[in-house]
């Protein structure tokens, strides 16, 4: 927190002191801070590690699922709970999924392009009744490459 609401410059020298100024609430900054402040009063540190733990867990039961599949695959290393994948084999066959989901009300899967591939990015938006929200994603995505 301290790193994150630092006033301080990088580029400035500066010594290991801490700078009671870097604790207060900043209210200028459009009151991020203060919303940071309400987060970690209402949740406690732990809380929140806690969240963000279930949503990486989350992430990691997707991952699972796409790297079961032969017709998926992950392009980049799973970060927290952002997945990024493709259908295998020429674009053409990611992008026509992506079309397919961006009318589907259901679930959010967003397309993109990385290094001239289609790819698809997902990050599980929710992580309760034993992820079966992610598997029910992943069966409407499954139902598109048949």
């Amino acid at each position: 927190m301290i790193k994150n609401l630092s006033q301080d410059s990088n580029y400035l020298p500066g010594g290991h002191d801490v700078d009671l100024k870097n604790w207060q609430i900043p209210l200028g900054r459009e009151c991020k801070a203060l919303n940071s402040w309400f987060v970690i009063q209402e949740y406690g540190v732990e809380g929140i590690r806690k969240h963000l733990r279930n949503y990486i867990e989350a992430a990691k039961v997707a991952e699972d699922i796409i790297t079961a599949d032969d017709r998926l695959e992950m392009v980049v290393r799973r970060d927290l709970s952002l997945l990024i994948f493709r259908v295998k084999g020429e674009n053409a066959n990611t992008d026509r999924v992506i079309k397919k989901l961006a009318k589907n009300k259901k679930i959010f899967m967003l397309g993109s392009n990385l290094n001239g591939k289609s790819i698809i990015r997902f990050t599980p938006g929710s992580y309760v009744d034993g992820h079966t929200n992610i598997h029910e994603a992943f069966r409407i995505l499954k139902s598109y490459l048949d």
